[in-house]
């Protein structure tokens, strides 16, 4: 809320994104709709991988004040730019079968490529249980 020479006015919050990736007030889309002074996206709904490389998407919060002498209006953008994965690579186990707990395995990650700003490269390795 707004205090304007002592009457309260709300201010209307409104989120956009560029190129369109559906409502943003829809709860497949964002965990905070599109009326808040925050935005979460939620995972999986931007592209990880666009057509001919890297994507970028547009933000734009647009605050609204209703004054007396009519409505005004700011805004604010942040753009952001999703790198392409990694890509061209190998990952090894060896060996490939055995027991854990009962052997020495090595975690091979190779002849990975990527964006030189994107250099180096850093790996994490985990297990999963019965293909979770």
């Amino acid at each position: 809320m707004l205090e304007d020479e002592g009457t309260a006015s709300a201010l209307a919050l409104a989120w956009n994104c560029t190129p369109d990736i559906g409502p943003l007030s829809s709860s497949l889309i964002t965990s905070t709709g599109s009326e808040q002074a925050n935005l979460v996206v939620l995972p999986g709904v931007l592209p990880s991988r666009c057509a001919g490389g890297a994507c970028s998407y547009t933000f734009t919060l647009t605050a609204t004040h209703q004054a007396a002498a009519g409505p005004r209006a700011a805004f604010a953008q942040q753009t952001i730019l999703m790198n392409v994965p990694p890509r061209g690579g190998a990952f090894d186990v060896v060996p490939s079968i055995g027991y854990e707990l009962n052997g020495t395995f090595a975690l091979r990650a190779s002849y990975w490529l990527d964006d030189a700003d994107d250099l180096p490269l850093s790996y994490a390795f985990g297990f999963s249980r019965g293909g979770t």
